[in-house]
């Protein structure tokens, strides 16, 4: 059986750490070579050792590819340096055969560039960990039940009711504070993973430590339905286990 070759392109804060997770997470299958890529017109260097410039030319080579989460949502896309980078390598995704996972920022950020959704700021930060439904059935989701768990971080939602109306989209499940989780098209081969599924057990805590680290983020919060007797817990886990598996049987494997 021939390894799956796929790329990320890692937008996140802390790149040692995405890059680890994103390897754990797909490492569930023996047979997946990862590629990690920065943003080209943001970094001059590597940032971390292991890290490759983003090519558009390379990419024809990979049989997947991922856009990472970023911390931009509340800058304006004009602030956004790497923006038309993102978008240039989105219109090339979506012309080819590869097959695509969009997380967090990278998910929204799609919908509004491929599917003209709109993006709206929340009223504060969904921070935690909460339960899914299922709303729709799909191998995406297989073995995973209704109410899964997942952690969330974010501070903008898109048009939920655009998507359901864009027959071009299917939403797969929401939070159960009605926000969107998983999507997925009808037209190509993408997945919307609006939540940190990649996320492992301290995640949450450090990006909290971070913040209030930080000074920028004004009434930094605990994740909600995180902690037990004050340290993280890692109740996602199966969910995690499960879905990258399911999504990586979606590729279609030569021997």
């Amino acid at each position: 059986m021939t390894h799956l070759k796929i790329g990320l392109l890692n937008l996140m804060t802390d790149k040692k750490q995405t890059n680890s997770n994103f390897e754990q997470v797909l490492n569930q299958n023996s047979n997946v070579d990862l590629t990690y890529y920065y943003s080209a017109s943001r970094y001059s260097e590597p940032p971390e050792p292991n890290m490759k410039p983003l090519k558009l030319e390379e990419l024809k080579y990979l049989d997947g590819f991922i856009i990472s989460g970023s911390p931009v949502e509340r800058i304006s896309d004009d602030k956004i340096t790497y923006l038309p980078e993102v978008h240039d390598l989105l219109n090339y995704l979506h012309k080819s055969d590869i097959i695509q996972l969009y997380v967090c920022w990278g998910a929204m950020e799609a919908l509004a560039h491929l599917y003209g959704i709109r993006k709206k700021p929340l009223s504060k930060k969904d921070f935690g960990v909460y339960q899914n439904k299922i709303v729709q059935s799909d191998p995406l989701l297989k073995d995973i039940p209704t109410g899964y768990l997942a952690p969330n971080a974010r501070y903008t939602e898109m048009d939920l009711s655009q998507v359901n109306e864009d027959e071009r989209l299917e939403v797969l499940s929401v939070t159960e504070n009605n926000l969107l989780s998983l999507a997925k098209s009808n037209i190509a081969n993408q997945t919307f993973l609006f939540n940190h599924l990649e996320y492992h057990k301290d995640d949450l805590d450090k990006e909290y430590q971070l913040e209030i680290a930080s000074g920028k983020v004004p009434n930094a919060f605990k994740a909600h339905n995180y902690y037990k007797n004050n340290q993280p817990t890692f109740e996602w886990q199966e969910s995690q286990e499960k879905f990258f598996n399911n999504w990586l049987n979606t590729f279609k494997r030569g021997n």
